[in-house]
């Protein structure tokens, strides 16, 4: 009987942990058996969720903890490999290889059965960072602290030709910040981890002071996943040196 990946939670769990003995001998060997153990980061964190109450915090950090042990697909090295070689093949981009200095989030806000997320790359579930994410973060740059002729935002000559607008595109073009294979932390090179944000007073700062904060008040802790490790920057622009990128 093929394994199915919707069968309980904790059924599916012990492929992560290793404790294969048991569970294999209730069942016959299945031909594709070896993609069974493939698990995807993204698909687990949005499918897989226990039943859960309004309330029920437990349920949720559990599930981030999970997903935090999910190990890099053997599938994904081959596909980065690939990735790189296009992008300075035959797009001429100019690559940086850039670490980060501790813990990342992108993609905090989006839709989630957890109320808060992490981008995921749709295909491996690696985290990754958007190009637009890395567009957007040099149009704060620009605005911020170049010049008044740059700081003039949607109206500056400079900015629309470096970046465009809804009239046409900019002369950069971000692709996506890919994770660098085996690059993450620790002894595991994990690229995923278990993060928590705990909120105090939350009807105080919700009600004002009709509801002032006291030491009774109960803390709510918010579980979500960030991501450290390498990221491969890549930029392209039309008939421009490679050294200028």
């Amino acid at each position: 009987m093929p394994i199915s990946y919707r069968q309980p939670l904790n059924d599916i769990y012990v492929y992560q942990h290793g404790q294969f003995d048991d569970f294999y001998k209730k069942r016959p060997k299945q031909p594709n058996e070896k993609n069974t153990l493939e698990i995807h980061a993204g698909l687990w964190l949005d499918k897989y969720i226990e039943k859960q109450e309004r309330d029920d915090v437990g349920v949720r950090a559990q599930l981030v903890r999970e997903v935090a042990t999910i190990a890099e697909p053997a599938i994904y090295e081959p596909f980065y490999n690939s990735w790189k070689k296009i992008l300075e093949g035959e797009h001429g981009a100019r690559t940086r290889e850039a670490r980060t200095k501790g813990r990342m989030v992108v993609g905090l806000g989006s839709e989630s059965v957890l109320k808060t997320s992490i981008a995921l790359h749709r295909t491996y579930g690696m985290p990754y960072i958007p190009g637009s994410s890395l567009k957007g973060l040099v149009a704060s740059y620009v605005r911020n602290y170049l010049s008044d002729e740059w700081r003039e935002g949607n109206e500056s000559k400079f900015f629309n030709i470096l970046l465009g607008n809804t009239k046409g595109a900019g002369y950069i073009t971000f692709f996506d910040a890919l994770y660098v294979p085996g690059s993450g932390g620790g002894a595991q090179n994990k690229a995923l981890y278990s993060d928590v944000i705990t909120v105090h007073h939350q009807q105080y700062y919700q009600s004002g002071t009709s509801n002032p904060p006291a030491d009774w008040d109960s803390p709510i802790p918010i579980p979500f996943l960030s991501a450290t490790g390498t990221y491969l920057l890549a930029l392209a622009a039309p008939d421009m040196e490679r050294a200028h990128a």
